[in-house]
């Protein structure tokens, strides 16, 4: 289902923020698709969004768990890399609606740093966070041309591979800047990428508010490998002594998904890596860190950062 929104280019005005523009595209039922044997309903929304200095398209899909008679735990925002899998990215979506209960929102711009000509990435996270601010308009007209009927949660997670990774995190620190962040239950990096810059005082914003980060590196996905460790070497000095992800080989996509489907399962449930419920942390995983240990996950060879 494709419908328009329209986004304020005013950073100071949260109230006029959200604003829906009119819809101009005809409708189109999402249809039920399988994928790995899992049903899901993705609906093709897009969003004429963001008008920061000019108009810049963007596309979403979303991924609604099929139990529907659960309550969703929370929404979370699935930032692609533009370089992923679209199959394996599929997949991950589905994955992650359907083994945590949640809505998931896939935004593509059109390119990651500079969806429009004037546009640029620490603009557009910026109006990425306003979109979860007071009655979340814009986000809540989408999903129900979507299909989705009622309210989006509150609770909201943000989840990027590769230089999405990154944006997620960006995105994060503006959430607290804004006050959004008081929903904000954590961040998933997979592959990560971000610059020094930018990440580390984002970083230091999501710590004051005890919102956690964690880090998938060397899965393959997204930014170069090479790209992803400087990250996690980099979320490892900024959080010394302390659980900050895990590295994995190429191609270990079953314990990519298993990794960030117990972590937020745990995030939802205010548990972490000093006592798991859900997640794997180490081995044995009993809240104790252990730099540098291989453990197993699917049967596939990991290490804690």
């Amino acid at each position: 289902m494709k419908t328009y929104l329209k986004l304020s280019p005013s950073w100071t005005n949260h109230a006029a923020s959200l604003l829906i523009a009119s819809l101009l595209a005809a409708f189109i039922l999402p249809t039920n698709t399988s994928r790995a044997g899992i049903y899901s309903t993705a609906g093709d929304v897009e969003l004429k969004a963001l008008v920061l200095a000019q108009d810049a398209l963007v596309t979403a899909d979303w991924y609604f768990p099929t139990l529907s008679y659960d309550v969703p735990a929370g929404v979370i925002w699935l930032q692609r890399d533009g370089v992923e899998n679209a199959v394996w990215f599929a997949r991950l979506a589905t994955e992650i609606a359907q083994q945590t209960q949640s809505i998931v929102v896939a935004p593509k711009f059109r390119r990651l740093d500079k969806p429009s000509p004037s546009v640029d990435g620490d603009t557009l996270a910026k109006a990425v966070a306003e979109l979860f601010l007071g009655d979340r308009l814009a986000l809540n007209s989408s999903a129900a041309a979507a299909g989705y009927q009622g309210p989006l949660p509150q609770n909201f997670l943000l989840v990027g591979i590769g230089k999405g990774g990154g944006f997620a995190t960006s995105v994060g620190g503006y959430t607290v800047d804004n006050g959004a962040a008081a929903n904000l239950l954590g961040v998933v990096m997979l592959n990560g990428a971000a610059k020094q810059d930018t990440f580390a005082p984002s970083l230091a914003k999501l710590d004051g508010l005890g919102i956690p980060d964690y880090q998938i590196a060397g899965s393959g996905f997204g930014v170069s490998n090479g790209r992803a460790l400087s990250t996690a070497k980099l979320l490892k000095r900024l959080h010394p002594d302390q659980f900050v992800g895990i590295q994995i080989w190429p191609g270990a996509t079953d314990a990519e998904v298993t990794a960030s489907v117990g972590w937020i399962n745990d995030i939802y449930a205010g548990y972490g890596p000093t006592d798991p419920q859900f997640g794997i942390y180490g081995n044995p995983n009993d809240g104790t860190y252990i730099p540098g240990q291989l453990i197993m996950i699917d049967q596939r060879k990991a290490k804690v950062l």
